[in-house]
């Protein structure tokens, strides 16, 4: 459809709340909404610029493999729309809610226990996967050394080799720099 534009939402290692929900708010002050949420991209529809709220909860209960929502889902979906907010979509456990009013009720109350289910649910779904791939990059450049070691000239004399390890080198950078900010990132989060 003309009024729907794709765009492009890199969700940090924590998928902090505060950021994607300004985010959300100011995109929405230049027309657009969110519709549906994606792995990397995201689909808004554009309308009239609106100043509206947007808050993001976390749902340890749900996952991907859940088909519908459960019973304590479903009467916190219910307590939102009672209080104003209006369920937009949900990604893994993240749901996000909309609402018009200037100042709207606020689902999460209480901080600490917000921050405990936003890491509970980042470790399921972020932080044990996220490890394991950490696993398997160690165990693969462990055989490229091991490969090395054995026969160095034979190692040096393939190129596939040596675009092996640099590959496997790089992802293992990259999940120990993931997994860095995200602890990090949980840190500045909890101190707030």
């Amino acid at each position: 459809m003309k009024n729907e534009v794709k765009k492009f939402i890199f969700l940090k290692g924590g998928h902090y709340q505060k950021e994607l929900e300004n985010k959300l708010e100011a995109m929405a002050k230049k027309g657009l909404f969110l519709k549906k949420t994606g792995s990397l991209f995201w689909t808004f529809t554009k309308e009239e610029p609106k100043d509206i709220k947007y808050t993001v909860t976390y749902f340890s209960e749900s996952s991907m493999f859940n088909p519908c929502p459960t019973d304590n889902q479903q009467t916190y979906l219910d307590y939102a729309l009672e209080s104003g907010w209006i369920f937009v979509d949900e990604l893994n456990q993240m749901q996000i809610f909309c609402n018009e009013n200037e100042n709207p009720i606020s689902l999460e109350t209480d901080a600490q226990e917000q921050f405990e289910t936003i890491k509970k649910c980042m470790n399921k779904s972020y932080v044990i996967p996220y490890l394991l791939l950490l696993m398997i990059f160690s165990c693969n450049l462990l055989l490229q050394y091991q490969s090395f070691e054995r026969d160095p000239i034979y190692f040096f004399s393939d190129i596939m080799h040596f675009y092996a390890t640099l590959v496997q080198l790089s992802g293992f950078l990259c999940m120990v720099y993931i997994l860095i900010s995200y602890f990090f990132g949980a840190n500045r989060v909890k101190n707030l």
